[in-house]
């Protein structure tokens, strides 16, 4: 109702905002340390790291150990060679994601009302930096 926002948010935060998926890429700012890890992930073969990972995350959540599964069926299909750009993407898009869906769904829906459609595919990476 015209009061101007001075927020500046992440890069992550206005794809999600907008609908659009993010990148390990996308990590690099908000998280040094787990972007070099999972750029790690895809350049270098994990065959021997990997041998017991599965599509599951162990996070601990308020004292709490959760394992997550990226996928329906997550703690029985193994991280290879092969699919491990696959397990980046989820592990990124669970990262971005975890306990902020609604919050995010919130906004998204308020800005879908301030901003139409055709602004927002106008929108590139470019013009965020």
């Amino acid at each position: 109702h015209g009061h101007y926002i001075d927020a500046g948010f992440t890069l992550p935060f206005y794809k999600q905002l907008l609908g659009r998926r993010c990148t390990v890429e996308d990590m690099e700012n908000v998280d040094p340390a787990f972007y070099k890890s999972m750029k790690w992930i895809l350049e270098n073969d994990v065959t021997s790291i990997f041998e017991d990972q599965t599509f599951t995350i162990d996070h601990d959540s308020f004292g709490r150990h959760c394992e997550y599964e990226l996928l329906p069926g997550g703690k029985d299909q193994r991280v290879t060679e092969t699919n491990k750009k696959e397990y980046v993407d989820l592990y990124v898009e669970w990262r971005l994601k975890n306990g902020t869906e609604q919050q995010t769904g919130a906004l998204q829906k308020a800005s879908t009302k301030s901003f139409p459609n055709t602004c927002s595919q106008l929108l590139t990476r470019k013009s965020w930096s």
